[in-house]
């Protein structure tokens, strides 16, 4: 159920305009120089949601003023000033123009006297070009309350083009206001779509658009990033895999400057498409057929957002997923293509390769129909705990399970949702739910065991067979002693 959109400019806006009332904005007005604040807290105050930052912009102030009045400035691009006391950030109003093709190829002019109205017409989305000044009046030259109050998500004008990451900021407002149902317009959704086959959003830096992505996932409408991406064919250059025609594409054609988008939405049951398209609408102005985007990698994504907020989880999950319905030894090699072009952290892609290379053999682990010995089968299982550093970090397993759950969730189900044409995935997705459960209430097992078998607890049980041994064969026999251990284990869980 969405929340109820009631906005009241005076009495919502009041904290807002108290932070207008500090001596030294009052010192600036009295020299004829007016400071509103603007940007995103004016947004979310009026949508009754926290937020952390309050933004201001100085008109008519200059560097020298600004200086005299005890501020700091930080920055070489623009002059932004840091308050004396509490670091809040105070920007001159300020022209801006595009110099090059990149994010950050802008010139800007803070010599000119520069209007408010000049300096919000210059930011992204109407609902963030809103301004409160003294008294709590709400200054909305671009129409941002009537789009709050419509769930619009609208681009101020044509300079919005010359910053491809505007798109990703889009995608992203959208999965943070999710709640809300906020919708894409449609003349916004088109220029999102001309700025993907320009080209622009190749030039942007892998580092921006991962803070743009890492922030889509902490947010409990992450899928709506991606769908908003796909339906704009926005998923090329950056999440190529993610297109529901990349699977099955060989490593060299993912690299390729193609997008691989399907024409058509292949969601073929109800209830897997329901759930993969909640709040499709919002993307108002792209029709359904135009959504290309893998549905496994969603349906994993959303029941990950569901199970966890932990945002490694979710993006092992999402891309995971995937990959793992497809099998073939260049599924490992494309993950971390995709994870080195978009520089993730070390600890996003640790764990989306460990899901992609352990999945199916732990899910074949527990299986009870397997006729391998339980000592090979013993061997695997500490070869997992060992990579995932079950001594070193008790939590490692739990966040391991974590993403295995509701990645064989989503295969399970979307592959039921199929028609069967390979007696062999058949197989492999039939009951593949309850495996998983089986699978990592016995990874957890194991690794709670092997916590226990360490070189102290040998030594007290045998002392004697630490008598005249080398570091490597007590390594060798501790070693020995927890593939025996486990093997019960195992032969114990299939009784």
């Amino acid at each position: 159920q969405m929340p109820t959109i009631c906005l009241q400019q005076q009495s919502d806006l009041s904290e807002l305009s108290d932070q207008l009332n500090d001596p030294l904005i009052v010192s600036l007005r009295d020299q004829g120089v007016l400071t509103y604040v603007v940007g995103g807290s004016v947004r979310d105050t009026l949508l009754a949601r926290d937020f952390h930052d309050i933004d201001f912009v100085v008109v008519a102030g200059t560097q020298a003023l600004m200086l005299a009045c005890g501020f700091t400035q930080v920055g070489r691009d623009f002059p932004v000033f840091l308050h004396p006391t509490n670091s809040t950030q105070f920007a001159l109003a300020r022209l801006e123009r595009s110099i090059g093709v990149g994010h950050g190829d802008f010139s800007f002019d803070v010599e000119s006297v520069v209007t408010l109205d000049e300096d919000l017409i210059r930011r992204d989305f109407t609902i963030n070009a809103m301004a409160v000044g003294p008294g709590g009046k709400l200054i909305d030259p671009y129409g941002g309350y009537a789009d709050l109050q419509s769930l619009t998500l609208r681009h101020i004008s044509a300079s919005f083009s010359e910053d491809p990451l505007r798109v990703f900021r889009g995608a992203r407002f959208l999965a943070q206001l999710s709640a809300w149902g906020f919708k894409l317009d449609k003349q916004t959704a088109r220029v999102f779509e001309q700025m993907s086959l320009s080209g622009s959003l190749a030039n942007l830096s892998a580092e921006r658009v991962w803070i743009e992505t890492e922030l889509a996932l902490s947010a409990d409408g992450a899928t709506e990033f991606f769908k908003t991406l796909a339906a704009t064919n926005c998923l090329s250059p950056w999440f190529i895999e993610l297109s529901d025609q990349a699977q099955g594409l060989t490593l060299t054609q993912l690299g390729n400057d193609s997008t691989g988008l399907s024409d058509e939405n292949t969601a073929s049951s109800t209830a897997v498409g329901a759930a993969l398209n909640t709040g499709a609408a919002r993307c108002s102005s792209v029709p359904s057929e135009s959504v290309g985007i893998d549905q496994t990698a969603i349906m994993a994504l959303t029941l990950a957002c569901a199970h966890t907020k932990q945002t490694e989880v979710r993006f092992a999950a999402l891309m995971g997923a995937p990959c793992l319905s497809q099998k073939g030894p260049s599924q490992s090699a494309q993950l971390l293509k995709l994870c080195q072009r978009l520089k993730v952290p070390q600890s996003y892609q640790r764990l989306l390769l460990q899901l992609q290379a352990h999945f199916w053999p732990l899910i074949h682990l527990a299986s009870n129909d397997t006729n391998e010995a339980h000592s090979t089968r013993a061997a695997v299982l500490l070869n997992l705990l060992t990579e995932l550093g079950t001594l070193k970090n008790s939590e490692a397993v739990t966040t391991f399970c974590d993403a295995l759950i509701p990645t064989a969730q989503a295969l399970d189900e979307c592959q039921n949702a199929k028609p069967q044409t390979s007696p062999k995935v058949q197989h492999h997705s039939s009951g593949l739910i309850q495996r998983a459960r089986c699978a990592t209430q016995l990874l957890k097992k194991a690794a709670d065991l092997l916590v226990k078998l360490n070189h102290a607890s040998l030594k007290q049980q045998q002392p004697e067979i630490f008598t005249d041994k080398t570091g490597a064969q007590i390594g060798q026999i501790i070693e020995a002693w927890r593939l025996e251990n486990l093997a019960n284990l195992l032969r114990s869980n299939l009784t």
